[in-house]
């Protein structure tokens, strides 16, 4: 399978650079289980995307369109939000996706907002992460 990986507002927020780390995380684990990995950009070649940082979408006015067969990778802390109203309803735009989270609970969370492909996916180290030798 091939896959893209997408980071929303990565070059135009600095806030986003937080997914570099698990983004080449995933992508080097998957190149391992026999897939083909690129970073999206407008040259690159179908696959299907996965999206870090979706939640920046919310507060984008112009809201592009996601590919219906992308999986959101979802990293933020759902339950250490001081108010996440606005964030859970701006979540159920999502709940035709496969949603990938790190946490089991906000798992629970997502599937309480109708949100029934949430798939635990946890965050682990790869060799990829190594920067140092």
């Amino acid at each position: 399978m091939r896959f893209l990986i997408g980071i929303v507002g990565l070059g135009t927020n600095p806030h986003s650079r937080c997914f570099e780390d698990v983004a080449r995380a995933l992508a080097a684990a998957l190149r391992e289980l026999g897939h083909e990995v690129e970073y999206a950009n407008p040259e690159a070649k179908p696959g299907r995307l996965i999206l870090f940082g979706a939640n920046n979408l919310m507060d984008d006015p112009q809201n592009p369109q996601i590919p219906a067969d992308s999986i959101i990778f979802n990293s933020e802390q759902l339950a250490a939000i001081a108010d996440p109203s606005f964030f859970m309803q701006n979540w159920v735009q999502y709940r035709n996706f496969v949603v990938w989270d790190y946490s089991q609970t906000n798992i629970k969370a997502l599937r309480k907002l109708g949100i029934q492909r949430a798939v635990h996916c946890p965050i682990g180290y790869h060799p990829s992460m190594s920067k140092i030798a």
